[in-house]
């Protein structure tokens, strides 16, 4: 998940239409407060030299083009990117690393890259205005516009289609480059064999799906990883680029198929509402006028990364001012707002891909803070993140439209340090229904509760990797004459369980054999006589530890780090006692991702009230499971282990079953 950009700065400086003379302001303004930053090559009659010569140049072309030239002209003020000689030598850094190494070597270099380089954080503002030329608009227009009208894959565009599928010579906050041709020549022939075939010659879901498999074999990994700058990726950082995040690849994706003559955007919704993070991918502009996700590099069109995760926004990244965008409506009021809502260049879709909702939501009386916008907030594992806005009418109410089913939001106001909340939660069902949860103090219920976090299918298949996994004693050291003492025949759903050892017998030798496909998952091994613990003198294994996966961490009283064998089938890992000993029973704990109830952790359970958090005490568990008496019903919860670990998620309460948000 990327960052945008916050344009804060000129929020009361430019609007849509201006007059020329309002233009000259702008940019004299824009001047002023660049050039202290050092970067003021061009004069604000230098741009209004270049949008004359990009006018004249079109003085007898087609009015589409010309129309064309306006469009980018117009909008061209209002982009901002940042430059310095910094950020320039950490691209081209970035883009030698990613060229010359292989995934996952690279990860550590780009890693240690980022942050040599993130203690230099000053960056100056560069409006395309100082960036652009006469000659380089005037060659991307001509390509671009030749795409269109004689390519092959959108001819079934409109003008306003073709200016933000096709014509812009940006992504996003990136530093502009050139890249039309280089990706033009390396790609489009690609799928010149598509010409032979009648029912896919013209097509652009067919092009963008057979390109996106050209993508896909340029071996690049999906690998959250952060950089340098805050901003979009230029071009030449991206061409080679071996790991990113999916925004990276979203946008690699729109370069390529632009360059191709593919009507592709990058769509993203600004946080998951499950979940931490948020989310960016791609659309094609089919030839029936739909937009059909994919995920560049990933999956291809009709088969969506992330298919049926629930959405509360989704938002489409445009060249052109927005002006229904938050940066638009607050140019009247130039209050503080957040910053990943705070551009004009994203416009509101998600009516493609959600159930569209109306919700009302009321800023609390008691919340005394005078603002004009009110947001729908949805929880990232730790704080509230805004993902729809709207102005709040005379008697504090905003109406929010299009808003996903599924969800809990929570009404917020922002202020400096963050989201404030606003009212109570409101909780969205998947019908459609719209519900206030507000805490019924006078009806109260027990809750037990064994998890302060859902558990995700990923994590639920490395517990069961240890079913059928056994364990052995013996006294010869190559186990010739071991003797199994127990067989694990249950999933322990990433809890610590136990073996009681039937097989009674003093043996030096001890270790867990993995089952088919196990890889020797295993977090804990702890070995006891009676209730002690029985100290070992040294870890043995089969010999084929996967890298970064020391065999320590079978035995190092860690939940969280896990023990991997090289081997899927019958990889081992166990003891040495130094001499031969009787166990009572072996404690084990399989691959999880420690957010279960542990005896001996401090919880505390909160409930959200009308403007904040009430808790209802501290608790320390005695077991793997810890109960709250006297908890308000129809309420909205959140259970903390103040012990150990950061990841958490609110949930309800009903007939004895969390239900998770």
């Amino acid at each position: 998940m990327g960052v945008l950009l916050n344009f804060s700065i000129f929020a009361t400086k430019v609007k849509p239409n201006m007059s020329k003379s309002t233009i000259t302001l702008f940019l004299v303004l824009a001047m002023q407060f660049l050039s202290l930053q050092g970067w003021a090559q061009n004069k604000p009659s230098k741009w209004l030299d270049i949008c004359n010569d990009v006018k004249n140049n079109y003085s007898s072309a087609t009015h589409e083009k010309k129309q064309a030239a306006a469009f980018l002209l117009e909008n061209a003020p209002y982009h901002l990117t940042k430059i310095n000689d910094t950020l320039t030598s950490y691209y081209n850094r970035l883009a030698q690393i990613n060229r010359d190494n292989k995934y996952p070597h690279c990860k550590s270099m780009i890693a240690d890259l980022y942050h040599r380089f993130n203690m230099l954080q000053q960056f100056d503002w560069v409006s395309d205005t100082l960036l652009l030329t006469s000659k380089y608009l005037i060659d991307d227009i001509d390509s671009a516009y030749t795409s269109w009208k004689e390519g092959r894959y959108a001819n079934h565009l409109t003008f306003d289609d073709f200016c933000e599928y096709l014509l812009p010579y940006r992504v996003g906050t990136e530093n502009i480059s050139r890249w039309r041709k280089e990706l033009s020549d390396r790609f489009s022939h690609r799928i010149d064999w598509m010409q032979t075939e009648d029912d896919k010659k013209s097509s652009a879901y067919w092009a963008a799906l057979y390109i996106n498999d050209q993508i896909k074999n340029l071996g690049f990994h999906i690998d959250g990883i952060k950089h340098y700058g805050g901003i979009d990726l230029p071009y030449p950082a991206l061409k080679n680029i071996k790991m990113g995040e999916c925004e990276d690849y979203a946008e690699l994706t729109a370069y390529v198929m632009r360059s191709c003559g593919i009507p592709v955007s990058v769509d993203f919704t600004p946080q998951w509402p499950f979940r931490s993070s948020g989310h960016y991918w791609n659309t094609v502009l089919d030839n029936s006028g739909r937009n059909i996700p994919f995920m560049g590099g990933e999956s291809n069109p009709g088969y969506p990364c992330k298919a049926g995760y629930v959405m509360g926004k989704v938002y489409r990244k445009t060249y052109a001012y927005q002006k229904e965008s938050l940066f638009a409506l607050n140019s009247k009021y130039s209050e503080l707002v957040p910053s990943l809502l705070n551009t004009p260049f994203i416009k509101d879709v998600s009516k493609e891909y959600v159930r569209g909702v109306e919700v009302m939501a009321t800023q609390n009386d008691a919340v005394k803070l005078n603002r004009h916008f009110l947001y729908l907030s949805v929880f990232n594992n730790k704080d509230w993140i805004p993902i729809a806005y709207a102005e709040k009418d005379s008697s504090n109410k905003a109406s929010f439209h299009d808003v996903g089913a599924g969800i809990v939001y929570l009404p917020v106001v922002w202020t400096m340090k963050g989201s404030r909340q606003a009212n109570y939660p409101i909780l969205v069902k998947a019908n459609g229904e719209v519900c206030q949860m507000k805490p019924n103090m006078k009806r109260t219920q027990v809750i037990r509760i064994n998890r302060k976090y859902p558990v995700f299918g990923g994590v639920l298949f490395y517990s069961k990797r240890v079913v059928n996994g056994h364990f052995e004693a013996a006294n010869n050291q190559d186990f010739t004459d071991a003797v199994t003492v127990g067989t694990i025949t249950r999933n322990p759903l990433m809890r610590y369980d136990s073996l009681a050892i039937t097989q009674k017998g003093k043996y030096r030798y001890w270790r867990y054999v993995s089952p088919k496909n196990g890889h020797c998952n295993v977090a804990e091994i702890i070995f006891k006589k009676a209730k002690h613990i029985v100290p070992f003198d040294s870890i043995i294994n089969d010999g084929t530890t996967e890298n970064g996966y020391d065999v320590k961490y079978a035995f190092d009283n860690d939940e969280l780090s896990f023990y991997e064998s090289k081997k899927a089938d019958n990889g081992w890992i166990g003891v040495d006692f130094g001499k031969a000993v009787s166990v009572d029973n072996i404690v084990y704990l399989p691959r999880n991702d420690d957010n279960n109830v542990v005896p001996g952790h401090l919880y505390e359970l909160d409930y959200y009230d009308g403007t904040q958090t009430v808790s209802l005490g501290v608790k320390k568990s005695c077991g793997y499971e810890i109960t709250f008496e006297g908890v308000p019903t129809n309420a909205l919860y959140i259970l903390h282990d103040l012990s150990k670990g950061s990841e958490e998620r609110i949930f309800t309460y009903e007939n004895g079953k969390v239900k998770w948000y």
